[in-house]
């Protein structure tokens, strides 16, 4: 069979065409990923400063661990952008209500880069969410291992401890995540619920003091407040943080009945 130059020639154009649109199209997903990744980072600094000015829920915390995942690995050059992709589209999805498929989403940011800790702690508060406690704590602990200065990591993992009712350990984790973090106000409100439940009162107060001074949104420090001062028989200081409490979007369904009973009288 004879080949000629021409025939070479157009083989070798073909293979020089089809490389340049190789990275085309490379350079152009590239591109797409880079531009979702800016949109992901405005959206969720957006969402959670936004947070920071209504009444807390149980996404603002998940909100705020997705912004710093986008943060940090938008800030590292050479880092896979696709894990922002799949971490900011699963809090998307549980903002829907769908937890399954989110636990889909996270899955894939960790099957990108299995050493990153960082999305096991996202994970991990997913479980909690589910109150799955064990899947929760084994995801918490491989955050942990892979970085033990990741202060919300060791902050779910204390959750995750109180929904197995094993109130030492939560303690425990939740001093280690103040050390890393003293400014959060969800860790000092966990810390001062802690505190008021072994009836340390003092530090009790103290942590929920600075909780809500961290951030005036949350009801839970003031709720649980309310309780401390209640059982203290400070009926008229419990009733100031009962009505805080109901102001910020709690609902008397949500208050244990002994403290609704207790407190309709001093008004």
């Amino acid at each position: 069979m004879r080949i000629t130059k021409r025939k070479v020639f157009a083989s070798l154009l073909l293979v020089i065409i089809g490389g340049i649109s190789y990275l085309l199209t490379a350079n152009q997903r590239a591109k797409g990923a880079e531009d979702y990744c800016d949109r992901a980072l405005t959206k969720f600094t957006l969402v959670v400063q936004n947070a920071k000015q209504r009444p807390w829920d149980n996404f603002y915390t998940l909100e705020e661990q997705t912004l710093e995942i986008i943060k940090d690995i938008a800030s590292k050059p050479n880092a896979n952008k696709k894990i922002i992709i799949y971490v900011s589209k699963g809090t998307e999805l549980i903002r829907k209500g769908n937890l399954n498929e989110a636990l889909k989403e996270y899955k894939k940011a960790i099957e990108i880069e299995w050493s990153y800790s960082k999305t096991y702690a996202l994970l991990g508060y997913v479980y909690i969410l589910q109150q799955e406690w064990d899947k929760a704590i084994i995801k918490c602990g491989n955050s942990i291992r892979l970085d033990p200065n990741y202060s919300k990591a060791h902050y779910n993992l204390a959750i995750a401890y109180i929904g197995e009712m094993m109130y030492e350990e939560a303690l425990a984790e939740s001093k280690i995540a103040f050390k890393l973090d003293p400014d959060d106000s969800m860790i000092n409100n966990n810390l001062g619920w802690l505190y008021y439940y072994i009836n340390n009162y003092d530090e009790a107060i103290k942590f929920l003091e600075r909780a809500i001074k961290l951030n005036p949104y949350q009801f839970a420090p003031n709720i649980t407040l309310a309780s401390l001062y209640y059982k203290k028989g400070e009926y008229k200081r419990a009733r100031e943080y009962y009505d805080k409490a109901i102001s910020l979007g709690m609902t008397e369904a949500e208050i244990p009945a002994y403290l609704v009973e207790g407190l309709s009288e001093y008004h």
